[in-house]
């Protein structure tokens, strides 16, 4: 019986130290989540957030269509499915303001906002895209509003002569 007890020990010790390597950062956390889960809507979209914060916008782009494929499936909680959604919306329209198309990200986030008032993240990137039009009044009270809805976001400033 011991000899069984430390057969499993080491073998669990073995298990854990290989796991260990994949939570060496959140991408190879998420990378590896897909491996197992490649149709999960939660872990694209937590891949897709890694990637744009490692500075791979264009792979962060490619993968949010995918989590709004993965969302439209009946199998899956349909809450979850809008929460997929919009997130993943939202963030486009995040990257697409990166890139310079303003107009366009407003649309995206209007939209989102038609179907999930109150999502916060949603909200600050419209106050982005008013600030980048110069229209710092409308940027704030988006600004407002997310803080308001998240309290772990906090009003940024809105630059002097807008």
């Amino acid at each position: 019986m011991k000899i069984a007890v430390l057969i499993l020990g080491v073998g669990l010790a073995l298990l854990t130290r290989t796991q260990a390597r994949v939570w060496t950062s959140e991408f190879a956390l998420w990378d590896q989540a897909r491996t197992v889960s490649p149709t999960k809507p939660r872990v694209l979209l937590n891949l897709a957030v890694t990637l744009e914060q490692r500075g791979d916008r264009e792979a962060a782009w490619a993968l949010y269509p995918q989590v709004i494929t993965a969302a439209g499936d009946p199998r899956r909680a349909a809450q979850a499915n809008t929460f997929s959604i919009i997130a993943a919306r939202s963030n486009q329209a995040r990257l697409l303001l990166h890139g310079g198309a303003v107009r366009e990200a407003g649309v995206l986030l209007d939209r989102v906002l038609a179907v999930a008032p109150n999502f916060a993240i949603a909200h600050f990137n419209r106050g982005r895209v008013f600030e980048r039009l110069g229209e710092c009044a409308a940027a704030t009270k988006e600004w407002q509003t997310a803080a308001r809805l998240l309290k772990t976001l906090e009003v940024p400033p809105c630059p002097a002569g807008s």
